[in-house]
């Protein structure tokens, strides 16, 4: 069974907040859902010509008075409708896809300081991504959080923890890993 194409819930979910641009979209993804969610332009335009042609979103030319106007993307009442049924449904669990852990897995192959090497740059990538996520939550009062705020906490609050563990299992990682280098 092939799976099916999220993205367009995901282009229905931003729209759902307010109107948008494909381009305003992508840069939404990239401050809120890129560390569980993220699409490129490629994923991006074709999806909402696909729900243009489906009446799930309607378009209109922002920007009129530029060289080259931009189209802005609402949502529709079937829009609404349809991103309301998906999530009603259970998630699908998708494994995720990491370079460094396929790495590891095959690190028997190289040197064991090119495996610490790896691991620590990624604990720092991933230091940098925790600061950033924090920051976002700094002044942050959960119980003062709009029904919309306390939803989209909620997702920044799993990638601090996912991240967090990922630190963890780095550290511990890199301290099994020197144990054996001679």
């Amino acid at each position: 069974m092939a799976k099916e194409n999220k993205t367009r819930y995901a282009l229905l979910g931003f729209l759902s907040s307010q109107p948008a641009s494909g381009y305003e979209i992508k840069k939404k993804m990239e401050q809120s859902t890129n560390h569980f969610w993220r699409e490129g332009d490629s994923s991006i335009y074709p999806i909402l010509k696909q729900l243009l042609d489906e009446g799930m979103v309607t378009c209109a030319l922002g920007n009129k008075e530029s060289d080259k106007p931009k189209k802005v993307y609402a949502i529709t009442h079937d829009g609404q409708l349809e991103l309301q049924e998906w999530l009603k449904e259970n998630p699908v669990y998708y494994p995720h896809r990491n370079e460094l852990l396929l790495k590891i897995f095959f690190g028997w192959n190289v040197k064991t300081a090119i495996s610490i090497n790896h691991i620590e740059n990624f604990r720092h990538i991933v230091k940098s991504v925790i600061n950033d996520y924090q920051a976002k939550t700094h002044n942050v009062v959960e119980n003062k959080l709009t029904q919309k705020q306390l939803y989209q906490y909620l997702t920044l609050k799993a990638g601090i923890i996912y991240s967090e563990a990922s630190i963890r299992w780095c550290d511990d990682a890199i301290k099994l890993l020197k144990k054996r280098v001679k």
